[in-house]
């Protein structure tokens, strides 16, 4: 293998690291020459930053800003226990508890605060994409063309093939957790799918089991088609707000989707990005103690 070397770099063996020196502070610093790629990467708040490599390690950094300098990360301390790159990752910070999944289908809840393993999920499947309900505490995985929903004990709530076609899987999923302390009639998930479809989903129990119930169809309108069908690209990203829902497709468009009232337990319609639609939140009364 040839190693390419600056005036002030040293390459030493196994080769996996390197040397430098010439700072001003007449340091001597070592680097690791790692050139493995990032697989996904999640916010828990402003301040840290969880990513997850294709070495199949989980690292938690602090994010230090300020105006007029430049971005630093301060590595905390990083997670073992992925044996296949890191697929994805979800955070709750109102329960300090993050997840991870791998390509073998391995699922982890881990402590946000003393970033140690908590419990392994029931789960052996591939995960495009996760989920945590900030005001439940649950777990939503999505494999395929099937949802899994956890409690934050790692009990399986349910389990539910949501695709109408063969060929389509879960892109994309996301929580609806209204706006600080207000009481939800209807408990929503949001899943993205191919053909630019956004499905609403409500949580109910039917016939003694958890179900998904459809209430509704949000979709991408192809405007430059001529009968107004569907865009061709996937919802790779939904983010639900307090009063609106931001999706994004593959496309790179990110459409923002306006509340006004109506009723979602009536029957499922289809909406064009031109339609708002309500999510029905009733506000909890406010107590002094």
């Amino acid at each position: 293998r040839l190693l390419c070397a600056s005036p002030f770099r040293l390459n030493f063996a196994p080769y996996d690291k390197f040397l430098e020196w010439g700072y001003a502070d007449n340091s001597i610093r070592f680097f690791f020459s790692d050139n493995r790629k990032i697989s996904c990467a999640c916010f828990a708040d402003a301040k840290t930053l969880i990513t997850a490599g294709e070495d199949c390690v989980v690292s938690v950094y602090t994010v230090q800003t300020s105006v007029g300098k430049q971005v630093e990360l301060q590595p905390r301390s990083s997670v073992f226990g992925h044996k296949t790159l890191v697929t994805a990752i979800a955070v709750s910070k109102s329960f300090s508890t993050f997840v991870t999944a791998s390509a073998d289908g391995q699922a982890f809840l881990w402590d946000l605060n003393q970033l140690t393993f908590i419990r392994k999920l029931p789960l052996v499947r591939h995960v495009e994409c996760a989920a945590m309900n900030n005001v439940s505490g649950e777990v939503l995985l999505c494999s395929g063309p099937n949802v899994l929903l956890y409690s934050l004990n790692g009990t399986l709530i349910l389990e539910q093939n949501i695709c109408a076609e063969q060929e389509d899987y879960v892109h994309s999923c996301a929580f609806y957790e209204g706006a600080g302390s207000e009481w939800l009639e209807n408990h929503l998930i949001f899943t993205g799918h191919s053909k630019g479809r956004v499905n609403v989903w409500r949580k109910c129990v039917l016939a003694g089991r958890w179900k998904l119930e459809l209430l509704r169809r949000l979709d991408h309108v192809d405007f430059k088609s001529d009968n107004d069908r569907n865009t061709d690209a996937g919802i790779s990203c939904i983010t639900p707000m307090p009063t609106c829902v931001y999706t994004g497709d593959e496309d790179g468009r990110v459409i923002d989707r306006l509340s006004v009232p109506f009723d979602l337990s009536t029957t499922m319609t289809r909406w064009s990005d031109s339609m708002p639609f309500d999510l029905k939140r009733n506000t909890a009364p406010a107590y002094k103690s």
